[in-house]
């Protein structure tokens, strides 16, 4: 079968069961779903209609941020069909994207944190007005600065032994997602001047030079 054919029989059971208060019904088939929408080979051949994988995309919007599982394999898939596929996403989606992969990241492992900040650097780099997420992000309360300055500053939980070796993900690893996802927004803010950047570049700044000394 054609890679775009078992896409959309696979997406469009993924839509019938990912709407409204169902999605804990069927949360075991979302899983499986996602695993194997995840199993295709997206190198071998290109998806014409980018209606389904739009509709598949926004439709992420209803798991919810605490389903750590679901977000890392729908920010998998995220990453195949924007990166590899090379789909287009609406203005509207990709910021709402953005939006609720920032929520996802006040979860506690590193893992679902790495994920998100894999999947924004891409969506950063698709969002043709990235002025209005400054603020969120590369502020001195900006997420991105926090991240940078402690992984664990909304942790409110401590860490433990036992969730330090659920997660598969290092600090170092954590740190070099949002180094990377602070690299997209300034190449992003390029064409639109210093100015735009210039009441952030201290900030951003210092948090990079904090991260070097705390390194060594």
């Amino acid at each position: 079968m054609e890679l775009e054919q078992q896409f959309l029989q696979l997406s469009t059971k993924f839509l019938f069961l990912n709407c409204g208060t169902q999605i804990a019904d069927y949360r075991n088939e979302i899983n499986t779903l996602l695993n194997e929408l995840n199993g295709l080979n997206y190198r071998a051949a290109r998806i014409s209609d980018v209606r389904s994988p739009v509709r598949l995309i926004e439709s992420f919007l209803n798991i919810p941020v605490h389903e750590d599982t679901l977000v890392v394999k729908a920010c998998f898939l995220i990453k195949s069909l924007v990166g590899r596929q090379k789909i287009v996403l609406p203005e509207t989606v990709t910021l709402s994207l953005i939006v609720w992969l920032r929520k996802c990241l006040e979860r506690r492992f590193y893992q679902v944190a790495c994920d998100v900040l894999g999947t924004l650097q891409l969506l950063f780099r698709r969002c043709s007005d990235i002025t209005q997420l400054l603020e969120i992000f590369i502020s001195n309360n900006g997420i991105l600065v926090n991240v940078l300055a402690d992984p664990d500053y909304r942790r409110i939980e401590p860490r433990t032994v036992s969730s330090t070796l659920l997660d598969q993900c290092s600090p170092s690893e954590l740190y070099l997602a949002a180094v990377l996802c602070l690299e997209s927004i300034l190449i992003c803010c390029e064409p639109l001047g210093v100015e735009v950047l210039e009441p952030y570049l201290i900030v951003v700044g210092n948090a990079v030079l904090d991260l070097i000394f705390k390194a060594r």
